[in-house]
């Protein structure tokens, strides 16, 4: 491995199949957290020339991108096949071939394990980070996930740590998966995610009252993974005692199914659509009672962007990630946790709240996001494992 000394300054690069287009997201956060360290002189993105969001090629941008063939469907061989495209190109980038340290996002496993084979022939400090655990994250039948969960541990830990033993340091967004990966060892870390900026302003009074409307607003794409019926079902039980609204401020496949569901009923459904205009997510995230943080129970998910989105805003979550979000959503009081199929507790507990009790969870909301997802401190933990790993000189052998 390179070592830092005399003041050496040496060259980053960020690989991550997805990079998204607006700037945002953890690999650009990762990228302006290294740029800020002394030892580092330069920081370049790799990335493909896909967008997973609108399924388009993406135009010539500050980072290289990697043609690779699109796909239609997520769970789909096409993708797989796409990500294979980014994996064998990778190592031939001229800015990893000279790199110090490739930091990698992962997914996708595949260009992660490129970069590791590539160890053999030069030495360089490799951080893998995991975002997604797989196959965990499949949303699959709940009889075939629990079979995959019973596996996972006989074959899929195993079989991850040894394919990232070369790694220099491997790094989760979750302390959930941090666990389910494995055993504990100084090879492992926690990376908080996060998001720029502070906690918004309390701009509590620009609700109508909860006792008037329940205002729900769900963020991002409505897809495979979301628990769309237990949403479906919580907005039929409120509209019983309560008007109630919906907005939906993204797309996904499972829009149309969404729409199509709540026609017979008396929801106020408004569909903004995906787009990247700050005024109309503020407008939203500053109008709204709760934000729906969902998922179907056979899906590993911990943390999302949806939800810090949520909490910076000051807006309590209807959650249901298992692992560090439950835990800060039930510590913190912001929000209500449920289990899906099993919601009638937390709508009863809904209609019961008081104007007072929702700006009080609004309140533990910000102070949420400000003590678990700040930019300043997944800057400052991320510059203490990159300091710690460059001037320690070691690297593990290929």
């Amino acid at each position: 491995m390179t070592s830092v000394k005399g003041g050496a300054s040496l060259s980053a690069v960020v690989v991550s199949y997805h990079l998204l287009e607006d700037g945002t997201g953890r690999p650009y956060f990762v990228a302006r957290a290294l740029g800020k360290m002394e030892v580092i002189r330069r920081v370049s993105f790799i990335a493909s020339n896909f967008d997973h969001i609108s399924k388009r090629t993406i135009p010539t941008d500050e980072a290289v991108r990697v043609p690779v063939r699109p796909y239609a469907t997520n769970i789909s061989i096409g993708r797989v096949l796409s990500y294979f495209d980014f994996a064998r190109q990778v190592n031939h980038v001229l800015q990893v071939a000279a790199a110090d340290l490739v930091y990698i996002c992962v997914p996708d496993y595949i260009s992660a394990l490129a970069i590791l084979k590539n160890k053999r022939d030069r030495r360089f400090v490799v951080i893998v980070d995991i975002v997604d655990l797989w196959p965990e994250a499949f949303p699959l039948p709940k009889p075939i996930n629990e079979f995959f969960k019973d596996v996972s541990g006989f074959i899929f830990k195993p079989l991850r740590r040894w394919l990232f033993q070369k790694a220099d340091l491997v790094l989760f967004q979750s302390r959930y998966f941090l666990k389910q990966f494995g055993k504990d060892s100084s090879q492992y870390g926690f990376l908080p995610m996060c998001l720029s900026g502070k906690a918004a302003l309390g701009m509590d009074g620009l609700r109508i009252s909860i006792r008037e409307e329940i205002r729900i607003l769900f963020l991002g794409s409505l897809n495979s993974i979301t628990d769309t019926e237990s949403l479906i079902a919580m907005l039929g039980l409120m509209t019983k005692k309560r008007k109630v609204c919906l907005s939906v401020l993204g797309g996904g496949h499972g829009l149309s199914k969404l729409e199509k569901r709540l026609a017979s009923t008396t929801v106020r459904l408004i569909v903004r659509g995906i787009t990247f205009d700050q005024r109309v997510r503020e407008e939203e995230l500053t109008q709204a009672h709760f934000g729906f943080n969902g998922y179907k129970e056979t899906t590993e998910v911990s943390v999302s962007y949806k939800a810090l989105d949520y909490l910076q805003h000051g807006l309590p979550m209807i959650n249901c990630t298992k692992g560090d979000l439950a835990k800060i959503t039930n510590d913190s009081h912001c929000g209500l946790n449920y289990e899906p199929g099993k919601i009638k507790e937390t709508v009863e507990r809904i209609l019961s709240l008081s104007d007072y009790d929702h700006r009080k969870m609004c309140e533990n909301a910000r102070r949420a996001f400000e003590r678990n997802y700040s930019y300043e401190h997944f800057r400052a933990t991320l510059a203490g494992y990159v300091e710690g790993l460059l001037t320690s000189g070691r690297s593990r052998e290929a």
